[in-house]
């Protein structure tokens, strides 16, 4: 009965998390549904593994007919839950979290990167102060500057990308604007982006969601000019911002905020102009100048984001460290518990070295089998979590099979695991046979 409940909780949330992507995601508890689809894998793909281990273990003794005493470890295994338990339940978890993190940072990484290589293509990015740092307003490109670059890359072009932090109904917001806007991001309601700011404007997902707007409302936006007020034509995804902006044409930018510095200015050559000498003529204009292409630009925005999942990086290194720690504990308590079984063992002629053999020997399979339930469950997350993801930072990263994050995590998990044993399972050549029969 737990198994079906378990397999019913993981089909609910597999199926809720399937049913937010594209325009359902847009609704207001969207994002929350998408927390309930991954709380219930969790809680299902868990407790499936746990409820499964002594099945499995059963299932594996009665396949054993042939080999009587595979049969009776077996056997014996998995009618004691305690040990079952801890030790599968620990590799499990921390095998899961693994596979998870190893999907999820590459998926990020290469959303990262098609955001540079479509903003940038083949030219390269300039700017005055560190890129992706939009504090240090006063230092940016300047229209003097701008005019300089411009002249001295002609007949190659220039493209500002404008990022303008403001309010719309109390809630803070960038508005970003380009020269030459394309489609860069995913649509997922409305019109194109160029089309949608011709005369109007293209919002982020987080954005509709949270202020429950949709494509024909209408979005007032603060500005030093007074409210500017346009129809939103488009709801879309976008990195920036955690997805709580706005994309307005270039003009609607000059007309109510003024100039804007670049941030960046993207510098686009021509087919018959050197990107190299290009560069270097930028560079010679102002000591302060800093150029990047696509890959830099990206390999800035992809530390920026490891930086927020380094402290998952952590935890999962640090569940390793508990893994290996819990099999020498549960191994070492149930050779306590079974001192006279083991005694009575070793008086029927078993060797301590058997009896060693026959502990580490249990930590190995219930660790396999952890480390076989671990990848099982991570890999049912990958996409809940990936669909999950889109809500936190306003896009929706490709999809990623994390095979080699699970293989990796389950040979590490179930090697530390084993070896947690062997200290225990050492300290079982020393049983004192007299005291372990009397119960001392």
């Amino acid at each position: 009965m737990a198994l079906i409940s378990a397999a019913v909780a993981l089909a609910a949330g597999l199926a809720l998390s399937a049913a937010m992507v594209g325009r359902p995601g847009l609704r207001p508890t969207a994002a929350t549904v998408s927390l309930v689809a991954v709380a219930l894998v969790v809680v299902g793909g868990f407790t499936a593994a746990s409820v499964s281990t002594p099945m499995l273990l059963r299932w594996a003794a009665k396949r054993s007919q042939s080999r009587p005493g595979a049969r009776l470890f077996l056997a014996n295994l998995a009618g004691n839950g305690s040990r079952v338990g801890g030790v599968s339940l620990g590799v499990a978890f921390t095998v899961a979290l693994s596979v998870v993190l190893g999907g999820l940072a590459p998926a990020m990484a290469t959303t990262v990167r098609d955001n540079a290589s479509q903003l940038v293509g083949a030219g390269f990015a300039v700017n005055t102060v560190p890129f992706n740092d939009a504090t240090m307003i006063d230092s940016k490109i300047g229209s003097d500057l701008l005019e300089r670059i411009r002249t001295t890359v002609a007949p190659g072009t220039v493209s500002r990308e404008a990022f303008i932090l403001t309010r719309t109904r109390g809630l803070d917001i960038a508005v970003v604007a380009s020269d030459t806007p394309g489609n860069r991001t995913t649509v997922i309601d409305g019109a194109s982006v160029p089309e949608a700011i011709s005369d109007g404007v293209a919002i982020g997902a987080p954005l509709a969601r949270t202020l429950k707007l949709a494509v024909g409302d209408d979005l007032e936006i603060d500005t030093p000019s007074g409210p500017l007020t346009l129809p939103i034509r488009a709801v879309v995804e976008y990195l920036d911002n955690a997805g709580l902006i706005a994309i307005v044409n270039m003009a609607s930018v000059d007309a109510n905020w003024g100039y804007q510095a670049p941030d960046p200015l993207i510098v686009t050559p021509t087919p018959d102009q050197s990107v190299s000498a290009m560069r270097d003529q930028v560079l010679a204009l102002d000591p302060r100048i800093r150029v990047a292409d696509a890959a830099s630009l990206a390999a800035d925005s992809v530390a920026s984001i490891n930086e927020y999942l380094d402290p998952f990086s952590v935890l999962s290194r640090m569940l390793f460290i508990v893994v290996g720690a819990a099999a020498t504990i549960s191994v070492g308590l149930v050779a306590i518990q079974r001192r006279q079984e083991f005694a009575t063992l070793v008086a029927s002629g078993v060797s301590t070295a058997v009896l060693g053999a026959i502990t580490t020997a249990e930590a190995a399979v219930l660790a396999g089998l952890g480390a076989f339930q671990g990848a099982a469950v991570g890999l049912l997350l990958a996409g809940p979590m990936r669909n999950a993801t889109s809500f936190v930072v306003g896009v929706r990263p490709p999809p990623v099979l994390p095979l080699l994050p699970a293989l990796v995590a389950g040979v590490a998990a179930f090697t530390i695991a084993t070896a947690g044993a062997i200290p225990p399972a050492v300290r079982l050549r020393r049983i004192e046979l007299i005291d372990a029969l009397s119960g001392d």
